[in-house]
């Protein structure tokens, strides 16, 4: 350090250890330029018309961070050769946080891609939250035509995904779910899962269905009667919104209901609408099948009986014609022998008349 830069140093208040180390409101300097005050420390000023006021970092004499306010638009940025330069992050006046962009538009606004990863077990990685407020919390994302989508929405503590502003799948605050019945706008759901139009998949659906679990076990009773009262109807749904258009093939519930009411569930109010299960239906086909082929079995038993007393009937019948058969014949050999008796009375006759 110059003599001249000493003594100055010296009179504003500096101490100095050796020349590569200033303090500024202390006498301990630990690095190059150490300034401590109760106040501001450093007020940076830039009195040109069009200046800007920044601290610059370099590396090897080249500028490689910048950072200070843009007097194009007085918002304080974090640039690459000066805030206005490649700028990374811009401040506004009123708050609004940039990154990627020089006009955010909210408290935080990032143009680009973001990637968050956890790196310990505790607390969440990403987190929204809004205490008060009524605004939603919202991901849009952008269509190739360059406009804005929403895709996913909170609101009323719930979920809604959406495309194109139509809701496919919404979770209410019960985390009941439903999946392609239009926008969620409060309320709970009627059941736990529920889809409007077909659903399916490459495997099966399994339910519970372990012994351990269940208790009152019986089997259906009176299950082929029970079928046989069913009635089958095709039918077109009313609201082609919500359900699938075209003939359909089911039951009606409130008939239903007065046959097995084990599967059909009641309305809970007037704005709600029966609706029943069908494959709980698969165990009364098959305790009724069972019904019905234990009646076909002892009909064909039964048959089974009449054919063997029939053979045995035809047995005896040829039997009887067998015996007639021979009785005629010892008939016939009797009426021979008659006849040729007949005929040695009548030539002796013959005989003592002459």
């Amino acid at each position: 350090m110059k003599k001249s830069n000493y003594l100055f140093a010296l009179a504003l208040g500096a101490s100095t250890l050796t020349f590569a180390q200033v303090g500024i409101g202390t006498t301990t300097p630990s690095v190059p330029l150490d300034i401590e005050a109760t106040d501001a420390a450093l007020d940076i000023n830039n009195t040109a018309a069009d200046g800007d006021p920044k601290i610059n970092f370099q590396l090897n004499n080249t500028t490689t961070f910048s950072i200070g306010i843009d007097d194009t638009d007085d918002k304080f940025k974090i640039g690459t050769t000066a805030p206005d330069a490649s700028t990374a992050v811009t401040v506004q006046s009123t708050g609004e946080v940039g990154i990627g962009t020089s006009n955010p538009s909210y408290n935080l606004t990032v143009i680009g891609n973001i990637y968050g990863r956890a790196v310990t077990n505790a607390g969440t990685a990403f987190y929204l939250h809004n205490s008060s407020g009524s605004r939603p919390m919202w991901i849009t994302s952008t269509t190739t035509a360059g406009t804005t989508s929403p895709w996913t929405f909170n609101t009323l503590n719930s979920w809604d995904f959406r495309t194109d502003g139509v809701s496919g799948l919404s979770i209410d605050p019960w985390n009941r779910v439903r999946v392609a019945h239009g926008n969620y706008t409060g309320g709970a759901f009627g059941r736990t899962f529920s889809v409007n139009g077909d659903a399916g998949g490459t495997t099966a659906w399994f339910n519970d269905s372990d012994e351990r679990l269940k208790k009152n076990i019986t089997t259906i009773p009176n299950s082929l009667n029970k079928v046989m009262a069913l009635r089958g109807v095709n039918y077109e749904w009313k609201d082609t919104t919500h359900h699938l258009p075209g003939i359909q093939m089911g039951f009606i519930a409130q008939e239903a209901e007065q046959i097995i009411p084990e599967v059909v569930d009641a309305p809970q109010n007037d704005t709600s609408y029966y609706s029943m299960q069908y494959a709980p239906l698969t165990a009364l086909l098959v305790e009724a099948i069972k019904e019905q082929q234990a009646i076909i079995e002892a009909q064909k038993r039964e048959i089974e009986t009449q054919k063997a007393e029939n053979a045995a009937q035809e047995k005896e019948v040829e039997e009887v014609k067998a015996d007639a058969s021979n009785n005629a014949e010892e008939i016939e050999a009797l009426k021979a022998q008659v006849q040729q008796l007949l005929q040695l009375i009548q030539q002796q006759e013959s005989a003592s008349v002459k």
